[in-house]
This record gives structure tokens, C-alpha cells and sequence, in this order.
């Protein structure tokens, strides 16, 4: 029950007491009015109070709140990257961008369904770090693919183009890897964090960078 009906009921009831102990007894107006404090007092604690989402747990160590929270950026990450595997022109890159949305749903899932994976090492890095850079490195792509197919790219830029490709997959391997680790028997004893995603924090990105670029005009 809300804070507001907790204090409405326990109001009431205390009123009601004093009424009573007021009309029906020969208490004096001071004894009465400290009955009916206590009376309405303990009507107050009596009703169970409504916690809220940071109170609630939602598995041992894991709040609502927490969980929540969680879900909400893994749903963020699938609508990003959603449209950049709309936007994407190579079809093997298509695919493997659709492949990492698929594997988020997937993490999503297991989240809701075991939110004990939260406490997990790797997980707070996964959702602080992992999704941004690797949502960050498949945008630039898309964005610079797209001039390369439109204007032409020299060698320096396609060579960028390639890298990233295969740090794209790179990161589809990670995020396939993180939800194996999710899926462990024995949460609390994993290694978490898989070497492979802490690959990806530490892994040099493809300069991609618009020079390599030569718009056809030039």
C-alpha cells in the first residue's frame, strides 16, 4: 500500500478512537487523545508498506531496480543496432549485426529469467562499456561504408573497412560468449568476463577516418 493510504488509514483510526474513547468513556480529553495516537500509530506499522523498486530484490544481491535498469539498456542496444543492420550494405556485415540483436534478445531473456547473472564480474563492464564501443565501431562502419560504396575509397581506407568487418565479428563472438558464461550452472565461481570481451575494451580500433575516402568530384 502507498505511503499516502498508510497515513489516510491510520488517520481515520485514530480519529475514530478518540471519537469513541471521547463519547463513550470517562477517560480525560489528554489520556484519550494519547490512546488514540497509539491506536492510530499502530494501524500505521500494522499496514504493509509499498517498497520500492531499490528495496526489492529481485534475486539474492540483485535489486528490481537494478534489473530494470539492465533490461532497459539491453533493449536501447537492440533498437541501435537494429538500425544500423538496416543501414549496413555489405550483407555478410548485415547479417552479423542481425546475428549480435539476436544474441541480445537472448542475454535479455536470461537476465529476466536468472537476474542473478547481474552480479556476475563481466556484466557490469558488458552493459557500462561493451555495448556502447561495440555499437560505436558498427555505426562508424555503416556511416563510412556508405561513402565508400557512393565515392570510392583508396587502399589506406579499405584496409580500415576490413579491420573493422572483422572487428565486428569479433565483437558477435564476445557477446556469444558472455551469454555461454551467463548460462554456466555455477554463477558465482565463473571467471567471468570471458578474456574475450575484455579483447574487445582492449582491442585497437579501425582507423576509420574520412580522408581515406575519395568522393568521386575530386
Amino acid at each position: 500500500m502507498t505511503e499516502i493510504f498508510r497515513q489516510i488509514f491510520s488517520g481515520v483510526a485514530a480519529a475514530a478512537a478518540l471519537a469513541l474513547l471521547f463519547l463513550f468513556t470517562d477517560f480525560v480529553f489528554l489520556f484519550s487523545l494519547a490512546v488514540s495516537a497509539a491506536i492510530g500509530a499502530g494501524v500505521y506499522f500494522t499496514i504493509p508498506r509499498k517498497r520500492s523498486p531499490h528495496e526489492i530484490e529481485a534475486a539474492p544481491g540483485v535489486t528490481k531496480a537494478q534489473l530494470d535498469a539492465a533490461l532497459a539498456k539491453i533493449d536501447l542496444y537492440i533498437g541501435k543496432f537494429k538500425a544500423e543492420a538496416g543501414q549496413a550494405r555489405d550483407l555478410e556485415i548485415r547479417t552479423t549485426v542481425g546475428e549480435i540483436v539476436q544474441v541480445l534478445k537472448r542475454i535479455g531473456r536470461n537476465f529476466r529469467e536468472d537476474p542473478r547473472d547481474l552480479t556476475l564480474d563481466a556484466t557490469p563492464m558488458f552493459l557500462e562499456e561493451v555495448l556502447e564501443r561495440s555499437h560505436d565501431l558498427v555505426s562508424r562502419y555503416v556511416s563510412l561504408s556508405r561513402i565508400a560504396h557512393d565515392s570510392g575509397a583508396d587502399d589506406r581506407g579499405r584496409e580500415a573497412l576490413d579491420a573493422a568487418e572483422r572487428s565486428i565479428r569479433q565483437v558477435k563472438e564476445g557477446f556469444d560468449a558472455f551469454f555461454q558464461q551467463c548460462l554456466r550452472e555455477d554463477l558465482r565461481e565463473l571467471e567471468v568476463g570471458g578474456e574475450t570481451l575484455k579483447a574487445i575494451m582492449e582491442m585497437n580500433s579501425p582507423d576509420l577516418d574520412l580522408d581515406d575516402f575519395e568522393r568521386s568530384d575530386r
